[in-house]
This record gives C-alpha cells, structure tokens and sequence, in this order.
C-alpha cells in the first residue's frame, strides 16, 4: 500500500500557507453561488484591473483568499489558546477543589464505616461498594496528585535529557548533579506542529466553519438548516481538537509523555547511518 507522508514532501511551512488558502476560497465561492450578482460585479471589476495590469485580477482573488484565510486561522488559535486554554486551566485549578469537597464526602458516606470493635461481625456487603471503591481512590489521586518528579515518564525523561546533554553539549555528571533540569523541560525540545496545534486539517476545517460563518452575512440565501448543521460539525471538530491540545499540555501526565516523546526524537532511529556511527567516530571526523 502506497502512503504518502505530505510533511516530507512539502516544507514545514509550504503546507500552512497552502491551507490557508481553503478558508478564504470557500467564502469566496459561497457567496458565488448563492449570490451570483455580487459575484458577476465583482469579475467585472477585476477584468478592469487586467486591463491595466496583466494577471492583477486573478492575483487580487488569490491575495483576498490568503488574507481572509489567514484571519480566521488566526481567530482559530486564539479560541484554542485564549478562550479554551483559560477555560481548561480553571477547570484544573478547580477540580481538586470541587473533588475534596463535594464529591469525597459523598463517597466516604457510600462506603462501608470502619469497625470499631474488632470482634463485631462485617457489614452485609453492598452492590455499590466496589465501584465506589473505585471512584474514591481515583477521586483521591486528584485531591492529592503525585509529586512533581515522581511520575515514570518524568524520570525516563531526566534519563534521557542528561544522555541528550552529555552527547551534545558535552557536560559531565558532575555538572548535571550540580544543576536542575527543571529549566530544560521548557527549552530543551521543541513541540512539533500536532503537539503545539493539533491536527492542521482540523484546524483548517474550524476555521473554515468560521468563513461559512460569516458567508452568511453576504449570502442570506445560504441560511439553510443543512448549512448551520455543516457550520456546526465544523466548527465541533475544531473545539475538540483544540481541547485535546490544551488538555495535552496543561495536564501534567500527558505533558510529561510530550516531552518524553520530543526528547526521543533527538535521538537517531535504530538503522540509520548517524545511530550506527559512535559518537567517537563523530568527534574524530570533527
């Protein structure tokens, strides 16, 4: 089976701005269809231009495209970063709270009380007591989450960051006992585009909800229920993606995984020639 990976044919970069484009050309071609009138003013405004300058028509169709675009994918990382990002850091800054004293206290009533009198006879055991077992402990572990650098991906990721810093930038374990690798989680690796954004066909997408969106302003011919029903899957698909990305990097588990998975990439693949070469041949050749 053929599979084509878009990233290393194209630029980082390359595949953005050609998916900036897909918003503004659909508000462009929306409002075409449903208002054919505005459309046919606008071509003969632009055929005007290419009477004075070759190609100014087209290239003012591929220019508003870009910019309206790049408006709405701009307004797109601002819902995912200002509005949902600040919603999901208070919901984690009051979870615990609401956890420890609402939800635990109920808990603690459900489960059965302890003995005081070790010779009296068990309680009948209840259907609900072992789910509720359950919910406590892991109500628990949010009430009183493990301590920062005690999680296994924290520690494999300290394993492998004083690895990257030795090969690359020559310290010793002196150097490293000495200092604190908790700057490093920060600037030691760079998030790919997923990991910072999310999907881009999702971001594309949500942002090109937002332009059907705003077609609707132009085009009153388009305010169908089947047209709000697609801006809505839009512009849905959108909001997930951009709380799997905020939920991914404000949640200190998950986060720590991000930064094992970039540290890992520092590191050659298993096969290459820069895995097989020793890092004393690299320093020879250097």
């Amino acid at each position: 089976m053929l599979k084509i990976d878009i990233d290393k044919i194209l630029p980082s970069n390359a595949l953005i701005y050609l998916l900036t484009f897909v918003p503004g050309f659909f508000l462009q071609i929306a409002v075409a269809v449903a208002r054919p009138d505005l459309a046919s003013r606008i071509v003969a405004a632009l055929e005007g231009m290419n009477a004075v300058v070759s190609y100014a028509g087209p290239l003012a169709l591929l220019l508003i495209a870009f910019v309206t675009g790049a408006t709405f994918i701009s307004f797109v990382f601002v819902i995912q970063r200002s509005v949902v990002g600040n919603a999901w850091r208070l919901w984690f800054y009051l979870k615990p709270r609401i956890c420890k004293h609402v939800f635990l206290p109920v808990l603690r009533r459900l489960l059965p009380a302890p003995r005081l009198d070790p010779g009296s006879p068990p309680p009948k055991p209840k259907w609900y007591w072992n789910w509720t077992g359950k919910l406590y402990r892991k109500t628990s572990d949010i009430v009183n989450p493990r301590p920062a650098g005690a999680d296994p991906a924290f520690l494999w990721w300290a394993m492998l960051a004083k690895q990257l810093l030795k090969r690359r930038y020559g310290l010793d374990d002196v150097q490293l006992r000495a200092t604190s690798l908790d700057p490093f989680r920060l600037v030691l690796t760079a998030p790919n585009r997923n990991e910072q954004w999310g999907d881009l066909m999702s971001v594309t997408l949500h942002a090109t909800g937002w332009s059907a969106l705003a077609s609707l302003y132009f085009a009153p011919a388009l305010r169908t229920s089947w047209f709000y029903i697609f801006i809505v899957f839009l512009i849905g698909i959108g909001l997930l993606n951009a709380i799997g990305v905020t939920r991914r990097w404000w949640n200190p588990m998950i986060g720590d995984l991000l930064r094992l998975r970039a540290v890992l990439r520092e590191f050659p693949k298993l096969g290459t020639p820069a895995a097989s070469e020793s890092p004393k041949e690299k320093t020879e050749e250097g």
